[in-house]
């Protein structure tokens, strides 16, 4: 809120005018301080707390510091050697998941992967690709072994060398199931074998899917 005191400063003969000049003068300056005081008059600094730049860069020291942690803890987890999932923004390979193992890294968040499936065009060896972390995750942890899916379990189905995520559409005789692919608005047969419970990488943890959000969000 912006006020203004207008006073008169005029000049003129005598002795009451230079005093109305004073007097005129410290009435400007009281009024000056009491509008500071209460928050009248904005001059584009704040006189309580930390000023703002230093607020501002202690949050960027925060941010750099979280940064620096998120990158030693990517260092530590994705050592040379290390078995990992890795996934491709590619067209026609989004959401799949293909093992792979650390080979080094090559950068603060980068990677270089060899895939344990995939081979290079000439066969001559196992691909090699490069991943930020964004890309990388530990392979999920062995499970409690699962006789049997149920109807609506979210499931990763293991097909053309990668884990895709879907859901059992229908329970089949003999150890076989339906699954719905959502992405690709497929079904496909699987063989029990082949698959294993969904699991999600989520801020260092692995969660897994209710069946009742399964449905909801499949069906």
């Amino acid at each position: 809120m912006a006020m203004v005191v207008v006073v008169d400063f005029g000049y003129g003969s005598g002795g009451g005018r230079f005093w109305q000049w004073v007097c005129g003068f410290w009435l400007w300056w009281w009024w000056m301080i009491l509008a500071l005081a209460v928050g009248f008059v904005d001059f584009g600094y704040e006189f309580r707390g930390v000023p703002p730049f230093e607020e501002e860069e202690k949050e960027n020291m925060s941010i750099t510091k979280e940064v620096k942690a998120s990158d030693a803890t990517a260092q530590k987890m994705f050592s040379k050697g290390t078995l990992v999932e890795v996934s491709s923004d590619d067209d026609g390979f989004e959401g799949a998941w293909f093992a792979a193992t650390i080979v080094k890294a090559v950068g603060k968040d980068k990677f270089l992967v060899q895939y344990q499936s995939l081979r290079t065009d000439d066969d001559s060896g196992f691909l090699r690709e490069e991943f930020g972390t964004l890309h990388i995750r530990p392979c999920p942890p062995e499970t409690l072994l699962v006789d049997c899916f149920s109807l609506f379990e979210e499931i990763d189905a293991l097909y053309n060398d990668g884990w895709w995520v879907g859901v059992i559409s229908k329970v089949l005789g003999g150890s076989k199931y339906l699954v719905y692919f959502r992405d690709t608005d497929e079904e496909i047969e699987f063989k029990h074998s082949d698959l294993r419970p969904h699991q999600d990488w989520i801020d260092g943890k692995w969660i897994m899917a209710s069946q009742a959000l399964m449905k909801l969000l499949y069906f």
